[in-house]
Order: C-alpha cells, then structure tokens, then sequence
C-alpha cells in the first residue's frame, strides 16, 4: 500500500487564493465528495495535482503545505496547536518548488516587479540582485532624461524563467552550506 501513487491535490479560487490542500489516490472522486460536503466547493476555479509515490510522502507534503501555504478551508487549520516550525532549509524547499513551477509555466520573461512578486522580494532588492550580478537579467532599454539639470538613467530588465531557476539554485546552495547540508 505504500508504494501507490498518491495525489498531492490544492484547490484556488478565480482570486487564486488557495481553498484547500489534501491527499486521495482519486483526485476525481475526492473532489466529488467536496462536491457534496464541502461549503467552499463553489468557490473553486482551479485545480492543482501532484503526484507521489507513496501515501507517506503525499501526507508529509500535505502536513507541510498546510502549514506554510496556509489554506483558507483545511479543518486542520482549525486546530488550537501551533504547528512545528519548519526549518530554513524546509521553507527554502517549499519555496523553491512553488517559484521553479511558476517561473518556468507562466510566462518566459518578467519584468522586475513581477520577478519581485514571484521571488516574495521588493522591487529595489530585485534590481540590486541584478545590478549585483547574483540574478541574471536582459536589458530591455535604457532610456537617458533630464531632471533638475541633471542626466538620469532608467534600465528596464526582463529575466528569464531560467535566470529565476539559477538565482534559487545559487540562494539554495548559499541556506545548504550555512546549515551544513
């Protein structure tokens, strides 16, 4: 039994707020259960499936997602307990597999403040990134105007699903190495 795939399921609103994170060998036949005794099943637009090989890793994925993706409906939310803080290695995992899965399915080139969006960072530090050579970018233009007398330099950037993906990897080497993983 423990080695059956098993579906890692979230389902979103159309505001693309995350409903509700569970597991079923059946991911159809779960949501027609939620169909049935679910208040929010109305409110779902959308769709996500994982899939594991075992049920011990879907659950242990599921455990994880609720307690850092923070779904509105899970009834385990509902709890009283706190839930076990994740390590910084484990927030940068769950991180990094949500930023590689948009940044390479979403579009292939990012301005800097959806970049800043994608990687839950500011518009400046994004530009220091680049501007510090840590995360690639394109030169979209550059534009050269007049204020106050003085010349002003405004660079546009675009960055690739690529330049994302190589950006995490070099930040997910940086969290390894400084907790000796």
């Amino acid at each position: 039994m423990g080695d059956q795939t098993t579906h890692l399921y979230r389902h979103f609103s159309s505001d693309g707020d995350l409903l509700y994170v569970g597991v079923s060998l059946s991911t159809v036949a779960r949501l027609a259960q939620h169909r049935l005794y679910s208040g929010w099943f109305e409110d779902i637009a959308r769709v996500e499936i994982e899939k594991f090989s075992s049920r011990e890793a879907a659950l242990a994925a599921e455990a994880i997602a609720v307690r850092t993706e923070r779904p509105r409906c899970n009834v385990m939310l509902q709890r009283e307990e706190k839930p076990k803080p994740l390590s910084a290695f484990e927030e940068f995992e769950l991180a990094r597999k949500r930023i590689y899965n948009r940044a390479v399915n979403l579009k292939p080139l990012y301005s800097v403040p959806e970049a800043a969006e994608l990687l839950a960072m500011s518009d400046a530090l994004v530009r220091k990134e680049i501007t510090s050579g840590r995360l690639g970018a394109y030169v979209r233009n550059e534009h050269v105007r007049m204020v106050a007398g003085q010349e002003r330099k405004t660079i546009r950037y675009a960055i690739s699903g690529w330049h994302i993906i190589d950006y995490v990897e070099s930040m997910e080497a940086e969290v390894r190495s400084a907790s000796g993983r």
